[in-house]
């Protein structure tokens, strides 16, 4: 489809090069008689073969995992405003999306919906990096050995978290 980006594809930068067909200089855009400015083919041929090309670096659809890429950690995170009760048009504000129907025309966002919001996502990423502190203490990962490390200054001490221990069930002899 026209005018949908293909990030599994790499990018020529066209515009490094003159244009063969229309004479465009290196950073001017294309001319057509008829007045489109769309990148000559041939421009895009020539920059590719002088070695122009580039991987696309929209880092929001790179995998960051296998099969994980940011814009899958959106669900995530929807999912968890849902567990945290958030209004629905602070979710809607919060991804950049507008909210449809007459929710969206009276409904409006406070700064006390968003001070309450950063509370509850403050303590919940507070709460999983002391499980990640009781499971250990340092990290492979450089950011987050940073992170645990800066976490255990505050806390202490990793504390592992108290389970319960029941007795097995025992027969009693009658």
């Amino acid at each position: 489809m026209r005018g949908i980006p293909r990030y599994d594809q790499p990018v020529v930068d066209a515009r490094a090069v003159d244009c063969p067909r229309c004479s465009a200089l290196p950073d001017e855009p294309c001319e057509s008689p008829g007045g489109g400015r769309d990148t000559h083919k041939p421009r895009i041929a020539s920059a590719s073969s002088a070695g122009y090309v580039r991987e696309l670096e929209l880092a929001s659809w790179l995998p960051v995992g296998n099969d994980l890429t940011p814009h899958k950690l959106r669900h995530s995170h929807r999912v968890w405003l849902d567990e945290l009760g958030t209004p629905a048009i602070l979710a809607h504000d919060r991804f950049g999306h507008s909210m449809p129907g007459i929710g969206g025309t009276y409904a409006h966002v406070s700064a006390l919906m968003r001070e309450e919001l950063r509370a509850r996502l403050q303590e919940r990423w507070e709460t999983t990096l002391d499980e990640r502190l009781a499971i250990s203490p340092t990290s492979p990962v450089p950011i987050l050995n940073e992170l645990l490390a800066a976490r255990l200054k505050k806390v202490g001490r990793a504390r592992l978290p108290i389970v319960s221990q029941h007795p097995a069930s025992t027969v009693m002899a009658s």
